[in-house]
């Protein structure tokens, strides 16, 4: 997800603060547990990197199903361009 200016950060908060009891029925209260591993740059030049991210290991499909949501209800609003969630 690309955020530009304070103001779009302010509406993804917002929006993020929304989903808080989709995000609670799906988890069903309990902590999701996530294994991040091996650290990867967005870029072939590692002098030109502005996105490093790391790949997440779960349990089970929480996370996934978690992500899904919150890119569907981010894309239903036609307001942000999600580049890639997951």
């Amino acid at each position: 997800m690309v955020l530009l200016d304070e103001r779009e950060r302010n509406l993804v908060t917002s929006k993020l603060a929304s989903l808080k009891d989709d995000i609670l029925s799906i988890t069903e209260g309990k902590t999701l547990f996530i294994r991040l591993k091996g650290l990867e740059i967005m870029n072939d030049d590692p002098s030109q990197v502005h996105v490093l991210y790391m790949k997440c290991e779960t349990e089970d499909d929480r996370f996934q199903i978690i992500s899904d949501t919150v890119a569907r209800k981010f894309a239903d609003t036609g307001t942000y361009h999600i580049t890639n969630i997951i």
